[in-house]
């Protein structure tokens, strides 16, 4: 039998008086894609900043590779791979496809004794992450020119360069 990724179980969350979730399950196996529905304030985003360590669950489990977790921070679950891509994405449009996935995290290689910018071996590593999340697009093309779900396959991109694997779209 195949274990799950991530397994949420019982997750109430409270603030103050008001239960934005009620004993929530919610369990993902690797490989899956899920989407979450419901009405505005059904408490979907809420649920995502629970399991990406943003808020912390007032009762339930967090499992994540058969560890279990009462409750995450977002550095851990950022270690787990688990972040969050927002609907106000965090690209910057005047950057290129190539910058926007090196933002802080550039590979470096010396020369001479001296680190200089490796860009093509970024440059071999982004097409290898635009190929895993099935984008085309020139790694040169300003990321203002692309459509929101390319912007937001660029934002997974960048998760994926930090180590994250798993992603929530808001």
């Amino acid at each position: 039998m195949v274990t799950p990724y991530i397994a949420m179980a019982g997750i109430g969350k409270s603030f103050g008086p008001v239960h934005a979730l009620k004993s929530v399950d919610l369990t993902i196996f690797p490989g899956e894609i899920h989407a979450l529905l419901g009405e505005n304030g059904a408490g979907k985003s809420t649920l995502m900043k629970v399991l990406s360590g943003i808020h912390e669950p007032t009762k339930g489990t967090i499992t994540i590779n058969d560890v279990n977790y009462e409750k995450l921070d977002h550095k851990l679950a950022a270690q787990l791979g688990i972040g969050i891509i927002y609907q106000e994405l965090s690209v910057i449009d005047e950057l290129t496809v190539l910058e926007n996935l090196y933002i802080g995290r550039h590979t470096t290689k010396k020369v001479f004794g001296i680190n200089i910018v490796d860009w093509k071996e970024m440059r071999i590593r982004a097409a290898m992450m635009l190929l895993r999340v099935g984008l085309k697009v020139d790694l040169d093309e300003k990321v203002g020119n692309l459509s929101i779900s390319h912007k937001q396959n660029v934002r997974n991109c960048q998760n994926i360069n930090a180590g994250r694997q798993s992603d929530y779209y808001g």
